[in-house]
């Protein structure tokens, strides 16, 4: 009955799952989840091979990026309306096809303009997985598995993200990095067969027509009403600079921030080659901690506030203090645990913004957020890191996490002031 009761307010109407179908549906959308975070650092890790192939500078690479999250951008923010009107599971296996047909794309390229192309259409195929993954989750996951499945969908990411870079350079040093694409692409069809595996699982009826939830407030009708009517909240602009910044720090730590601590601190390269996969581990058991110790979302912003402070602090720390070789691996676990703390709090914080009915067009509106910082910070963080100011990826980072404290409580109040005023 919970899960009857849940999926109606979010607007669909699917039967409920049992126990071990609940959990197979997190295992599936957390591993394809894993795939698009992999698919983001399939291209940083071989940037040097990149280079030196085709005489490429750091602004030149980091463009690479910024047309991937710009074009994911753009088409995460329409894709939310796909999902809710022709339903997730046939957007998501689009998505996982475009993915292997990206690396394909990559693999054969014989000039930069050819590697840009391979970035936007793997960034096409990226923009669907937030909205894809969210439907789902919020529509067949019942009761106190959801916060948890949002824990472990997140921890998926990271781990993806932590991933990305031991395959590339494992395969790519021993094979090239041409094989090391073609690997991301089969590792793309070996998840497309498990998505279609688990489809009568992962199926959620698409919403048709929305009617207004009686006592759910403007917010439900505004949705009814029309299909705009939800850009009216001022919590989904709030969230979407919150993701915004959230993607510009992992943007400058993910692209340029093992070049910028080597060439501070005098690093080898293969432990450079492991900063970033130190980081999203960190981030993936911060995300495990926080998801299972927090007791009261009402607090989420508190929660938030304490960890990114420590995090901004361990940013500092790597761009202006000289430390032990050792200690960057130490400083990069930190700082990805800190971040991570706080990622449950901040999707249960969304799913509070979002009106009945709406749930696509939410979380393809706000996760873009994440796409136009990632777009935006490879080209600054890069032309930085040829302007020889390594040290500023650190300050632009801490930046962003001054700026996610900022909308984090912004958006706590604003959620204390529409609850106050009687809308849901």
């Amino acid at each position: 009955m919970a899960t009857q009761s849940s999926t109606a307010v979010a607007g669909y109407t699917d039967p409920p799952l049992s126990e071990s179908q609940q959990t197979r549906v997190v295992v599936v959308v957390s591993i394809a989840h894993a795939l698009s975070h992999f698919m983001h650092l399939i291209v940083p890790p071989v940037f040097p091979l990149l280079m030196s192939e085709f005489s490429l500078s750091y602004s030149e690479l980091g463009l690479l990026m910024t047309v991937f999250f710009v074009v994911s951008g753009f088409v995460q923010a329409a894709s939310g309306f796909a999902v809710d009107r022709f339903g997730p599971l046939p957007v998501l296996l689009t998505s996982i096809g475009l993915f292997a047909f990206s690396t394909l794309v990559i693999a054969s390229a014989n000039s930069y303009w050819m590697l840009m192309l391979g970035c936007a259409v793997a960034g096409a195929a990226n923009a669907p997985f937030h909205p894809v993954d969210y439907c789902i989750l919020n529509a067949r996951i019942e009761g106190k598995r959801l916060p948890r499945s949002y824990a472990v969908h997140g921890v998926a990411g990271s781990l993806g993200w932590a991933v990305a870079p031991l395959v590339l350079v494992g395969v790519s040093s021993v094979a090239g990095w041409r094989v090391g694409m073609l690997t991301a692409g089969v590792i793309c069809l070996v998840i497309l067969g498990l998505v279609w595996w688990a489809r009568d699982a992962l199926r959620v009826s698409p919403i048709r027509r929305e009617k207004p939830v009686p006592g759910a407030g403007d917010g439900a009708s505004d949705v009814s009403q029309s299909a705009l009517g939800f850009m009216k909240h001022p919590g989904l602009w709030i969230s979407f600079v919150y993701f915004f910044g959230t993607a510009f720090a992992i943007g400058g730590v993910q692209t340029f921030g093992p070049e910028s601590a080597a060439q501070l601190h005098d690093l080898p390269a293969a432990q450079v080659a492991l900063l970033v996969s130190v980081y999203m581990v960190g981030s993936a058991f911060g995300a495990l901690v926080g998801g299972y110790t927090m007791g009261d979302v009402r607090y989420a912003e508190r929660i938030v506030s304490l960890s990114l402070i420590v995090a901004l602090s361990v940013a500092l720390a790597i761009g202006y203090l000289t430390t032990p070789i050792w200690m960057s691996s130490v400083l990069f676990g930190m700082m990805g645990f800190a971040a991570g703390v706080g990622t449950p709090a901040r999707d249960l914080l969304v799913k509070r913004a979002a009106p009945p009915g709406a749930t696509g067009r939410i979380y393809g509106i706000v996760y873009s957020g994440l796409d136009v910082g990632v777009a935006l910070a490879p080209a600054l963080f890069g032309f930085m890191m040829d302007a020889r100011w390594p040290a500023g990826i650190w300050i632009g980072v801490a930046m962003a996490y001054v700026l996610m404290i900022v909308c984090a409580n912004m958006l706590a109040r604003h959620s204390v002031e529409r609850a106050a005023s009687g809308h849901a």
